[in-house]
């Protein structure tokens, strides 16, 4: 009769946990979702930290040189476009919110190989010729066994009304102190590839 009782208490408390687990990641997604409906974006910069929000997941120890060094934009690279699709509309990626400076790096890279791949023309943000603005939202969270990147892209027009979304998330087995330090660079590859492939065949429908 112990044994019966000991097994439904264990029971009981991994449902619990999962359940608790499942309400924080629903949560992460609501913040998000309310995030990207009241956060304004500043059309003067590119693809990096947004400074309306701060990253409450890492700690951010940089001098105000690095911090100067790190701020940049993506800069167009047409001549790479591949041959099989007709380059895009041109598209100007806005300031994302939530990841540290070196997730941003990454999300850079990765942002010119996949724009490359699937023949989308960016464009450095502030200057003409974007038909379409992308702004980004990411959370990195511990979901008690590995750890979750939570990313919202949303597709705006030039007035900056949104016109699409992809969203999604990335799991990981590691774990870490500070969720980000878990978050490597195939992970943030992946989550570019799966944007860049959904981006491409929205524009595909569109024009």
């Amino acid at each position: 009769m112990n044994c019966c009782f000991l097994i439904l208490k264990i029971i009981d408390t991994l449902l619990n946990a999962t359940l608790a687990k499942m309400l924080q990641i629903v949560a992460v997604f609501i913040a998000m979702m309310l995030l990207s409906s009241c956060t304004s974006s500043n059309l003067n910069d590119g693809l990096r930290p947004s400074r309306d929000v701060g990253n409450v997941n890492s700690q951010n120890n940089s001098t105000p040189l690095q911090e100067a060094n790190n701020r940049f934009a993506l800069i167009p690279n047409d001549s790479a476009l591949v041959q099989t699709q007709k380059p895009s509309p041109g598209v100007a990626f806005l300031p994302v919110v939530g990841p540290p400076q070196f997730a941003v790096s990454s999300l850079s890279s990765a942002v010119r190989k996949s724009a490359r791949n699937n023949a989308i023309t960016i464009i450095s943000n502030g200057q003409p010729g974007a038909s379409y603005q992308v702004k980004g939202y990411f959370s990195a969270l511990d979901d008690g066994s590995g750890t979750i990147l939570v990313f919202i892209w949303d597709i705006l027009d030039r007035s900056g009304k949104t016109l699409h979304r992809i969203s999604g998330e990335e799991r990981t087995g590691s774990r870490k102190t500070d969720p980000w330090a878990a978050i490597d660079t195939q992970m943030i590859d992946r989550v570019v590839a799966r944007t860049m492939l959904n981006l491409r065949q929205w524009i595909n429908t569109t024009t």
